[in-house]
């Protein structure tokens, strides 16, 4: 994997986690 797809990767899991708490 390139930088930019982990960073996109990384990205997704902030916001699965995020989300829930913000609910």
């Amino acid at each position: 994997m390139n930088k930019g797809q982990t960073l996109k990767l990384q990205e997704i899991t902030n916001q699965n986690v995020l989300v829930p708490v913000t609910n």
